[in-house]
Protein backbone atom coordinates (compact mmCIF):
# COMPACT_ATOMS: atom_id res chain seq x y z
CA UNK A 1 0.00 0.00 0.00
CA UNK A 2 2.70 2.49 1.00
CA UNK A 3 4.99 1.74 -1.99
CA UNK A 4 1.98 2.19 -4.28
CA UNK A 5 1.16 5.52 -2.63
CA UNK A 6 4.76 6.69 -2.99
CA UNK A 7 4.75 5.69 -6.66
CA UNK A 8 1.52 7.59 -7.28
CA UNK A 9 2.89 10.68 -5.54
CA UNK A 10 6.06 10.50 -7.57
CA UNK A 11 4.08 10.11 -10.80
CA UNK A 12 1.80 13.00 -9.86
CA UNK A 13 4.84 15.18 -9.16
CA UNK A 14 6.32 14.28 -12.54
CA UNK A 15 3.04 15.08 -14.28
CA UNK A 16 2.85 18.42 -12.49
CA UNK A 17 6.43 19.18 -13.51
CA UNK A 18 5.60 18.26 -17.10
CA UNK A 19 2.55 20.52 -17.08
CA UNK A 20 4.59 23.43 -15.74
CA UNK A 21 7.37 22.85 -18.25
CA UNK A 22 4.93 22.55 -21.14
CA UNK A 23 3.20 25.71 -20.06
CA UNK A 24 6.45 27.64 -20.44
CA UNK A 25 6.91 26.62 -24.06
CA UNK A 26 4.53 27.53 -26.87
CA UNK A 27 4.00 24.64 -29.32
CA UNK A 28 5.17 25.44 -32.84
CA UNK A 29 3.13 24.56 -35.91
CA UNK A 30 5.33 22.98 -38.62
CA UNK A 31 3.46 25.04 -41.21
CA UNK A 32 4.83 28.19 -39.59
CA UNK A 33 8.40 27.10 -40.31
CA UNK A 34 10.15 27.22 -43.66
CA UNK A 35 11.96 24.50 -45.52
CA UNK A 36 15.75 24.99 -45.49
CA UNK A 37 17.17 26.52 -48.65
CA UNK A 38 19.50 23.54 -48.82
CA UNK A 39 18.79 20.18 -47.20
CA UNK A 40 21.68 18.92 -45.10
CA UNK A 41 22.27 15.71 -43.18
CA UNK A 42 24.10 14.64 -40.02
CA UNK A 43 25.06 10.99 -39.43
CA UNK A 44 24.86 9.50 -35.95
CA UNK A 45 27.10 6.47 -36.26
CA UNK A 46 25.98 5.05 -32.91
CA UNK A 47 22.94 5.64 -30.69
CA UNK A 48 23.30 8.52 -28.23
CA UNK A 49 21.91 7.54 -24.83
CA UNK A 50 21.57 9.37 -21.52
CA UNK A 51 20.22 8.01 -18.25
CA UNK A 52 19.66 10.70 -15.64
CA UNK A 53 17.50 11.61 -12.65
CA UNK A 54 14.87 14.34 -12.63
CA UNK A 55 12.44 16.07 -10.31
CA UNK A 56 12.14 16.23 -6.53
CA UNK A 57 11.95 12.43 -6.30
CA UNK A 58 14.99 11.80 -8.54
CA UNK A 59 13.04 9.65 -10.97
CA UNK A 60 15.18 7.85 -13.53
CA UNK A 61 14.59 8.47 -17.24
CA UNK A 62 16.60 7.24 -20.22
CA UNK A 63 16.65 9.33 -23.41
CA UNK A 64 17.89 7.68 -26.59
CA UNK A 65 18.56 9.12 -30.04
CA UNK A 66 18.85 6.23 -32.48
CA UNK A 67 21.74 5.99 -34.92
CA UNK A 68 21.20 6.96 -38.54
CA UNK A 69 20.93 10.02 -40.79
CA UNK A 70 19.26 13.15 -39.37
CA UNK A 71 18.16 15.65 -42.01
CA UNK A 72 17.27 19.32 -41.95
CA UNK A 73 13.49 19.28 -42.20
CA UNK A 74 12.71 22.83 -41.02
CA UNK A 75 14.49 26.09 -40.26
CA UNK A 76 13.81 29.48 -38.74
CA UNK A 77 15.90 32.63 -38.47
CA UNK A 78 17.75 31.25 -35.44
CA UNK A 79 18.58 27.68 -36.37
CA UNK A 80 17.75 24.35 -38.03
CA UNK A 81 15.63 21.34 -37.05
CA UNK A 82 17.28 17.97 -37.75
CA UNK A 83 14.75 15.13 -37.94
CA UNK A 84 15.53 11.71 -36.48
CA UNK A 85 14.70 8.43 -38.22
CA UNK A 86 11.02 7.56 -37.79
CA UNK A 87 10.39 6.64 -34.14
CA UNK A 88 14.09 7.14 -33.49
CA UNK A 89 13.70 9.04 -30.21
CA UNK A 90 12.68 7.27 -27.02
CA UNK A 91 12.24 8.30 -23.39
CA UNK A 92 11.60 5.51 -20.89
CA UNK A 93 11.50 5.19 -17.14
CA UNK A 94 13.24 2.66 -14.93
CA UNK A 95 10.46 0.14 -15.60
CA UNK A 96 10.17 0.90 -19.32
CA UNK A 97 7.18 3.22 -19.04
CA UNK A 98 6.68 6.50 -20.86
CA UNK A 99 7.29 9.96 -19.46
CA UNK A 100 3.95 11.52 -18.38
CA UNK A 101 2.26 13.27 -21.27
CA UNK A 102 4.23 11.67 -24.10
CA UNK A 103 4.67 8.20 -25.64
CA UNK A 104 7.76 6.02 -25.26
CA UNK A 105 8.90 6.66 -28.84
CA UNK A 106 8.52 9.92 -30.73
CA UNK A 107 9.20 11.56 -34.03
CA UNK A 108 11.36 14.63 -33.65
CA UNK A 109 15.04 15.43 -33.42
CA UNK A 110 17.45 18.14 -32.34
CA UNK A 111 17.56 21.86 -33.10
CA UNK A 112 20.97 23.42 -33.76
CA UNK A 113 21.04 27.21 -33.19
CA UNK A 114 23.00 29.43 -35.55
CA UNK A 115 24.61 31.02 -32.50
CA UNK A 116 27.41 28.68 -31.43
CA UNK A 117 27.09 29.85 -27.82
CA UNK A 118 23.53 28.57 -27.49
CA UNK A 119 22.82 24.95 -26.50
CA UNK A 120 21.19 22.36 -28.75
CA UNK A 121 17.48 21.86 -28.09
CA UNK A 122 15.60 18.58 -28.33
CA UNK A 123 12.14 18.47 -29.86
CA UNK A 124 9.30 16.05 -30.54
CA UNK A 125 6.06 16.08 -32.49
CA UNK A 126 3.12 16.18 -30.11
CA UNK A 127 1.31 12.85 -30.14
CA UNK A 128 -0.58 10.56 -27.78
CA UNK A 129 0.61 7.42 -29.57
CA UNK A 130 4.06 5.90 -29.78
CA UNK A 131 5.76 6.55 -33.11
CA UNK A 132 6.60 3.28 -34.88
CA UNK A 133 10.26 2.53 -35.35
CA UNK A 134 10.96 1.91 -39.04
CA UNK A 135 14.44 0.58 -39.72
CA UNK A 136 16.29 1.88 -42.74
CA UNK A 137 17.72 -0.41 -45.41
CA UNK A 138 21.18 -1.72 -44.54
CA UNK A 139 23.89 0.77 -45.38
CA UNK A 140 21.68 3.85 -45.22
CA UNK A 141 23.55 7.01 -44.27
CA UNK A 142 23.77 10.60 -45.47
CA UNK A 143 25.78 9.58 -48.54
CA UNK A 144 22.99 7.29 -49.83
CA UNK A 145 20.16 9.80 -49.50
CA UNK A 146 18.49 11.99 -52.10
CA UNK A 147 15.36 14.11 -52.09
CA UNK A 148 12.42 14.87 -54.34
CA UNK A 149 10.32 18.00 -53.87
CA UNK A 150 6.98 19.19 -55.18
CA UNK A 151 6.98 23.01 -55.50
CA UNK A 152 3.19 23.12 -55.52
CA UNK A 153 2.86 21.55 -52.05
CA UNK A 154 6.30 22.16 -50.50
CA UNK A 155 6.37 18.42 -49.84
CA UNK A 156 9.81 16.81 -49.72
CA UNK A 157 10.49 13.08 -49.66
CA UNK A 158 13.80 11.65 -48.53
CA UNK A 159 14.88 8.63 -50.57
CA UNK A 160 17.49 5.99 -49.80
CA UNK A 161 19.54 4.39 -52.57
CA UNK A 162 21.22 1.89 -50.29
CA UNK A 163 18.97 -0.72 -51.94
CA UNK A 164 18.25 -0.63 -55.67
CA UNK A 165 19.92 2.54 -56.87
CA UNK A 166 19.10 1.90 -60.52
CA UNK A 167 17.52 4.49 -62.78
CA UNK A 168 13.95 3.70 -63.72
CA UNK A 169 10.91 5.16 -65.40
CA UNK A 170 7.39 5.83 -64.18
CA UNK A 171 6.41 2.25 -65.02
CA UNK A 172 9.64 0.65 -63.90
CA UNK A 173 8.13 -1.22 -60.96
CA UNK A 174 9.91 0.98 -58.46
CA UNK A 175 9.75 0.25 -54.75
CA UNK A 176 8.39 2.85 -52.37
CA UNK A 177 7.66 2.91 -48.66
CA UNK A 178 6.21 6.10 -47.20
CA UNK A 179 6.16 6.99 -43.52
CA UNK A 180 2.39 6.43 -43.43
CA UNK A 181 2.89 2.78 -44.32
CA UNK A 182 1.45 3.22 -47.81
CA UNK A 183 2.93 -0.05 -49.04
CA UNK A 184 4.26 -0.82 -52.50
CA UNK A 185 3.32 1.61 -55.26
CA UNK A 186 5.06 3.64 -57.89
CA UNK A 187 7.60 6.13 -56.66
CA UNK A 188 5.59 9.06 -58.02
CA UNK A 189 2.45 7.96 -56.16
CA UNK A 190 4.23 7.50 -52.88
CA UNK A 191 6.08 10.78 -53.13
CA UNK A 192 2.92 12.64 -54.19
CA UNK A 193 5.12 14.75 -56.43
CA UNK A 194 3.18 14.21 -59.63
CA UNK A 195 6.48 13.76 -61.43
CA UNK A 196 6.35 12.07 -64.81
CA UNK A 197 9.11 10.03 -66.44
CA UNK A 198 12.74 9.71 -65.50
CA UNK A 199 11.91 8.63 -61.97
CA UNK A 200 14.69 7.23 -59.85
CA UNK A 201 14.55 3.82 -58.17
CA UNK A 202 14.89 3.90 -54.42
CA UNK A 203 13.04 3.56 -51.16
CA UNK A 204 11.21 6.50 -49.66
CA UNK A 205 12.12 6.56 -45.99
CA UNK A 206 10.40 9.76 -44.86
CA UNK A 207 8.32 12.72 -45.91
CA UNK A 208 9.80 15.60 -43.99
CA UNK A 209 7.71 18.61 -44.97
CA UNK A 210 4.05 17.85 -44.51
CA UNK A 211 0.94 18.89 -42.64
CA UNK A 212 0.09 15.49 -41.19
CA UNK A 213 2.15 15.79 -38.03
CA UNK A 214 1.49 17.33 -34.65
CA UNK A 215 2.94 20.52 -33.31
CA UNK A 216 6.59 20.77 -32.30
CA UNK A 217 7.15 20.75 -28.54
CA UNK A 218 10.24 20.39 -26.31
CA UNK A 219 11.19 16.78 -25.65
CA UNK A 220 10.61 15.87 -21.99
CA UNK A 221 12.21 15.62 -19.54
CA UNK A 222 14.38 18.64 -20.36
CA UNK A 223 18.00 17.50 -20.60
CA UNK A 224 20.54 19.73 -18.86
CA UNK A 225 23.49 17.37 -19.27
CA UNK A 226 26.00 19.51 -21.15
CA UNK A 227 28.04 16.54 -22.37
CA UNK A 228 25.00 15.03 -24.08
CA UNK A 229 24.00 18.34 -25.68
CA UNK A 230 27.57 19.20 -26.66
CA UNK A 231 27.93 15.79 -28.30
CA UNK A 232 24.96 16.55 -30.56
CA UNK A 233 26.33 19.99 -31.36
CA UNK A 234 29.73 18.51 -32.21
CA UNK A 235 28.17 16.76 -35.21
CA UNK A 236 27.18 20.04 -36.85
CA UNK A 237 30.50 20.69 -38.67
CA UNK A 238 30.26 17.22 -40.26
CA UNK A 239 26.89 17.88 -41.91
CA UNK A 240 26.69 17.11 -45.62
CA UNK A 241 24.34 18.25 -48.36
CA UNK A 242 21.58 15.95 -49.61
CA UNK A 243 21.30 16.13 -53.38
CA UNK A 244 18.24 15.88 -55.56
CA UNK A 245 17.28 12.25 -56.13
CA UNK A 246 18.34 12.02 -59.77
CA UNK A 247 21.89 13.26 -59.23
CA UNK A 248 22.19 11.21 -56.06
CA UNK A 249 21.11 8.05 -57.87
CA UNK A 250 23.49 8.65 -60.75
CA UNK A 251 26.37 9.09 -58.32
CA UNK A 252 25.37 6.00 -56.36
CA UNK A 253 25.12 3.93 -59.53
CA UNK A 254 28.64 4.95 -60.60
CA UNK A 255 29.99 3.85 -57.24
Amino acid sequence: MIPSLIFNLRTAASMLSFALLSGCATPISPEDLKAPQEITCIDLKEPLVLTDYYGPFDMQWTTKFEKGPYWSEKADSNGTYYRAPSGGISVTGENGGAFPGQPTTSDGGFYIPNNENEPVKLYAYLSTEAAPEKPYPNGTDCSTLGYVSDPSTSKVDIVSFAVGGAIGGATGGLIARGISGSGNMSYGQAASTGAAGGLIGGIIIASIINSGVGKIVPLQPPIKNTQFLDKLKSFSPSKTFIREAESAALSHQKN
